[in-house]
């Protein structure tokens, strides 16, 4: 706990916080019935939902994969209860959660387990929760949440593509491409959706250029490759000047390739080269033909 005044003085408490498991608490099934999900979110101790409730009479029972949650923590708060599904109560199991009757949305589990929606498959290592659900129709878009913590390396998600997977399909993260798709499972980037895309347009080089190093007098070539899909794709970047390959620079936030001109001698000069996106889409630069007069 940090606690600072205006002046920015702080001062920090560390230690160990311990809650007991009161023993009226503990239940094998829920108080009542009628139940609905209002939240449901993980927490370090597991997962925590917020239920409305019909009915105090009767019990209704919590089911993982089928099996009861045993040990269920619960209080009641007004129209509402609040229920933990304690980690020791879960670990390596997964599922569907339900409550009664309703279900709730997607896949859940308790590391080390597998979790799989449609194609999609999350593998969550131990120490950790998560939640895997489909999006709309068609299977290739997956909303996922995994927390709070991992203790033994992140978790991988995969999807196994119908029939021959073409070439140029990749896993997007938020609407941005993450992993060209070729069966092989990806470290998860963050909490939030995944989908499958497709880049079938090829990168294109922009035009020739040159800078000068302000109070250095180097000169370098300069060339933009430009796409709206994948990306360009640095370590498939293949130069050559006069026939020669060089190793040209690579500036990712202005996707441009940079190519040192000292030491070269004046005269007449071509350069030339080819890069794929992270799609596979190749582009060729024709030879470009330029004439240095000389380095200052």
């Amino acid at each position: 706990i940090v606690a600072s005044n205006q002046q920015d003085l702080r001062a920090v408490l560390a230690g160990e916080l311990r809650f007991a498991k009161p023993s009226e608490v503990a239940r094998l099934a829920l108080p009542g019935s009628g139940y609905a999900l209002k939240q449901a979110h993980m927490v370090p101790a597991g997962i925590w939902l917020t239920l409305s409730r019909r009915d105090e009479k009767g019990v209704t029972p919590v089911l993982l994969g089928g099996k009861p949650v045993e040990e269920l923590l619960c209080e009641a708060r007004g129209g509402s209860v609040e229920v933990l599904l304690p980690e020791e109560a879960l670990r390596g199991r997964n599922g569907a959660i339900k409550i009664g009757t309703i279900e709730l949305p997607g896949q859940w589990g308790t590391g080390p387990a597998t979790l799989k929606a449609g194609e999609w498959t999350l593998d969550v290592p131990a120490g950790a929760f998560a939640r895997l659900e489909l999006e709309g129709r068609g299977g290739t878009t997956v909303n996922v949440t995994c927390g709070p913590y991992s203790t033994r390396g992140g978790s991988l998600l995969s999807y196994r593509a119908k029939g021959n997977a073409a070439s140029r399909e990749g896993i997007l993260f938020g609407g941005r491409w993450a992993k060209k798709l070729d069966g092989r499972p990806m470290n998860l980037i963050g909490n939030g959706i995944y989908s499958i895309g497709e880049d079938h347009t090829a990168p294109r080089w922009g035009g020739l250029y040159f800078a000068t190093f302000p109070h250095l007098g180097e000169r370098e070539a300069r060339l933009t490759i430009e796409d709206s899909g994948s990306g360009p794709d640095p370590y498939s970047l293949h130069v050559m000047l006069d026939g020669h390959p060089i190793f040209p620079d690579w500036h990712s936030a202005a996707r441009q390739v940079r190519v040192d001109l000292t030491g070269i001698a004046p005269g007449r000069h071509v350069l030339s080269g080819r890069c794929s996106d992270r799609a596979g889409n190749s582009a060729v630069l024709a030879p470009v033909v330029f004439v240095l007069e000389g380095n200052r």
